[in-house]
């Protein structure tokens, strides 16, 4: 769905769900804490794009911060999400995530590391198809524009 916010940020923190331990949950068995800042690039009704920024790294932060704040990710059946619209429309066959960059420092080569990967083609059909057909292109160029 459409966040009620532009941009949010997250500070819960996560541990063991005690109904599943397969699942992580707020709160959970030995909770640490977690924050995770979000922001809307793009609104399409049922989907939003949105870009998170980990000040932590958690297993399944992202997933869980962003069901805790009522909005989980696409395909998502573990924490909330649909893979089908109401009128039985099939989103996707996996988790809509992606991750466009993960910085790091490589202990062995003591720097800093920097890896980029483009948006897989299962998520560009989705996010055109739900968003808006050039929402990549137009999204493309704020960023460039943002870099200068």
């Amino acid at each position: 769905g459409s966040p009620e916010w532009d941009a949010v940020s997250v500070k819960a923190a996560l541990g063991i769900d005690p109904q599943d331990r397969r699942k992580v949950a707020v709160d959970g068995w030995s909770a640490r804490p977690a924050h995770t800042d979000f922001e809307v690039l793009a609104r399409g009704g049922f989907v939003t794009l949105v870009r998170a920024f980990l000040h932590t790294g958690r297993s399944h932060q992202i997933r869980v911060h962003l069901a805790h704040a009522g909005h989980p990710v696409v395909a998502d059946e573990t924490y909330g999400g649909s893979v089908t619209l109401a009128g039985g429309e099939h989103l996707m066959n996996r988790q809509a995530l992606h991750s466009e960059t993960i910085e790091f420092h490589h202990p062995g080569l003591e720097r800093r590391m920097e890896v980029r990967a483009g948006l897989p083609e299962d998520m560009r059909r989705l996010l055109e198809r739900k968003i808006d057909p050039g929402i990549l292109e137009r999204l493309y160029l704020e960023n460039t524009c943002r870099m200068l």
